[in-house]
């Protein structure tokens, strides 16, 4: 299940690179989000059906082949950055990782680390609530909820910094997302015999934990933003973390 979670960021982080810091990067990362979602609902689809003509063999070696193409197809996407002939050392592997996490708790982003920070809790917040979201009544909509994230985090973000902040998030997925699975595995099984919605309240619990959160940091960025009036024209004046010395 890993190299899903690798792909889904080598592709988000691709389309940053090669988009501009607009609305285009957003596009970008709805369309690559929709057809995730495409390919999950195929391919459960096409396995059932393949399992079921062929065996659990031949569907296998059907989804390899899938897989290899694909690997394929990533080789020969032409690279975003200039090549390099130096070899990754351990220091630069471990800078890597630093630079992947620098959004949450480095002073280069004092000023939107709190956007960061927020947008984070949301993000391990829906993750770990993914239980169900593939349900076409319950969970339906909760696939919406990390491409938001990842289109607000993305429009902070500095192009040069794309990759690292998508790499963490992989990261932070992975983990959240299997985290999430086994604590509601957990509480489902202790709490069946006894009432059998306490691990829906605790879901919903959580999302409504994120709602607020959305909530807050929407009426935070208002706030930060305010408006001039000049008698002949008037300039719209968004605070930022750079704005040093006013």
């Amino acid at each position: 299940m890993g190299d899903i979670f690798a792909v889904f960021q080598i592709a988000l982080s691709y389309v940053s690179d090669i988009t501009e810091g607009t609305e285009r990067r957003t596009v970008g990362i709805a369309f690559v989000e929709l057809f995730v979602g495409i390919g999950t609902l195929l391919g459960g689809v096409i396995a059932g059906y393949l399992i079921q003509s062929v065996g659990y063999i031949w569907t296998l070696s059907i989804a390899t082949i899938v897989k290899c193409a694909n690997l394929v197809n990533i080789l020969l996407l032409p690279s975003t950055i200039p090549p390099t002939k130096t070899p990754w050392s351990i220091k630069e592997t471990i800078g890597s990782l630093k630079e992947s996490f620098q959004f949450y708790y480095s002073r280069q982003f004092a000023g939107t680390r709190w956007k960061y920070n927020l947008s984070l809790a949301i993000f391990i917040i829906v993750n770990m609530a993914t239980i169900g979201r593939d349900a076409p009544v319950f969970g339906f909509g909760l696939f919406l909820g990390p491409v938001t994230v990842r289109a607000i985090m993305s429009v902070e973000t500095p192009s040069n910094k794309q990759g690292a902040l998508y790499g963490g998030l992989a990261a932070i997925q992975t983990v959240f997302t299997y985290f999430g699975a086994m604590v509601f595995n957990a509480i489902y099984k202790n709490t069946v015999q006894t009432n059998k919605r306490i691990f829906l309240i605790v879901i919903i619990a959580l999302l409504i934990v994120a709602l607020i959160l959305s909530a807050v940091m929407y009426m935070k960025s208002r706030s930060r933003s305010k408006k001039y009036a000049i008698p002949s024209k008037e300039i719209y004046i968004k605070s930022t973390e750079n704005t040093k010395g006013y």
